[in-house]
């Protein structure tokens, strides 16, 4: 995401998630990017990035993050969580 756009009046602004599995430890998103972007008046977060190991992964295969290699550049963040809504 490198588009410049305006997000606005949501839940989450930007929100990546990767579920990693024993038997897929090379399911990752990587090179993701938010740049000159403006993330604003969301209810909660304005960027998310969550990676999440099943029950049962072995960590002895699985050896790094399930996102990787993420850049955040010159974006403008404001208004975020209920503290904007004056709550």
């Amino acid at each position: 995401m490198k588009n410049r756009w305006p997000i606005w009046n949501a839940n989450w602004g930007v929100n990546i998630q990767q579920d990693v599995t024993a038997d897929a430890p090379d399911n990752v998103i990587g090179g993701f990017t938010v740049e000159d972007s403006e993330i604003a008046y969301m209810d909660t977060l304005g960027i998310r990035l969550l990676d999440w190991w099943e029950d049962g992964a072995n960590p002895e295969r699985f050896i790094h993050s399930g996102i990787r290699n993420t850049t955040i550049l010159y974006n403008e963040l404001h208004h975020l969580g209920e503290a904007w809504l004056g709550g």
